[in-house]
């Protein structure tokens, strides 16, 4: 026993463990060199070291220029360049990048740029992608778009290439793994695994509030595309309905070729249109007005103009008197035919916002 107890205790020494005595039991504690010790940074004849809590020099000033130490690791500068050493002052990320920004992204790489060319490294600074690119940026959908000579691609984690670098830009798109193209002016839709979702035929593309469809002008028509490849355009953008509407394409379709008949009966113009709200009381420029709008739709199988005003005002009424008022959003629609001018339905929606500061 007393030999096991020697033993142990040696170890204990060796691996720089401590003993802390509770309830006659005698338990080992990992304490990590210099884990609080080191943290105080000091100057001499213009470099840059560590000390311990007792002023006692644990590494050496040697750097040019050094961060405190964070997860038992620090940022230093040596000869221009930047890299990270640890508690023992030896090096994890060798000493020869351009940026002190070492974050590791949702892949435990960090991007490194060296001579302005840029790749990634891993936490203990191995290369996972070589360095030969003019920028490269974070991981998203798991992986990192990259630009070389003007142009574009995206990269996996292994620094394999899943998108070629042919793009003169590459948009990602957040609500969905689906990327916005441009090749030669020209734009198109494909996916994270490189698949061409639509032709790059169009002059332009745009996110709208549905996720898998998206407003696109070709030869200078509006319409909208989805990821499916189904397209449909019309004369002008007031003739597009909100896509998230309607629960599939093909309905989206058939209210677009609606609108166009609606468009083409129409007696009473948007101006007239307007003028009718105006006299209802609705507000659209002035003071307070978040949002208002007019556009053609169909409404309950009648071609109307809709009207809609958003407007805010401060107010302590009911709970409100307990924060700071409240924010009071008042929104009000208005349906008028399009070919009468008569007001079909009106609507008016109210609602507080307390103010907590």
């Amino acid at each position: 026993m007393q030999n096991y107890l020697k033993n142990f205790l040696a170890c204990l020494k060796k691996t720089r463990l401590f003993l802390v005595i509770w309830g006659g039991v005698v338990l080992p504690i990992l304490h990590l060199q210099g884990q609080d010790s080191v943290r105080n940074i000091f100057k001499e004849k213009g470099r840059w070291g560590y000390l311990d809590d007792h002023e006692n020099i644990v590494i050496p000033a040697k750097f040019e220029n050094v961060f405190p130490f964070s997860h038992n690791r620090a940022t230093v500068k040596r000869r221009g360049r930047w890299g990270q050493i640890d508690l023992q002052g030896k090096r994890i990320i060798p000493i020869r990048y351009d940026d002190p920004y070492f974050y590791a992204d949702e892949k435990g790489l960090i991007l490194v740029s060296r001579r302005k060319k840029w790749g990634a490294i891993d936490t203990m600074g191995c290369v996972a992608i070589p360095l030969q690119y003019d920028r490269i940026y974070p991981f998203w959908s798991g992986l990192a778009r990259v630009e070389k000579t003007g142009k574009m691609g995206f990269l996996n984690a292994t620094g394999a290439i899943v998108i070629p670098l042919v793009f003169d830009s590459l948009t990602p798109v957040y609500a969905g793994n689906t990327l916005l193209g441009q090749i030669d002016h020209k734009w198109g839709v494909l996916n994270t695994s490189g698949k061409y979702l639509t032709e790059i035929k169009f002059d332009s593309l745009e996110q709208t509030s549905a996720p898998s469809i998206f407003l696109a002008f070709l030869s200078g028509k509006p319409g909208y595309v989805d990821t499916l490849g189904n397209e449909i355009f019309t004369w002008k953008k007031d003739l597009l309905p909100p896509p998230d509407d309607f629960q599939n394409f093909s309905e989206l379709i058939t209210a677009i070729h609606q609108l166009e008949q609606c468009n083409e009966i129409k007696k009473i113009q948007k101006e007239t249109a307007l003028e009718i709200a105006l006299n209802e009381g609705f507000k659209t420029t002035e003071e307070g007005v978040l949002q208002w709008g007019c556009q053609l739709v169909m409404h309950e199988s009648v071609c109307c103009w809709r009207i809609i005003s958003v407007t805010a005002s401060t107010t302590r009424e009911g709970d409100c008197r307990f924060t700071n008022g409240c924010t009071a959003v008042l929104t009000r629609t208005l349906w008028v035919e399009s070919q009468s001018g008569k007001i079909i339905q009106s609507e008016t929606r109210r609602k507080l916002y307390p103010n907590y500061e």
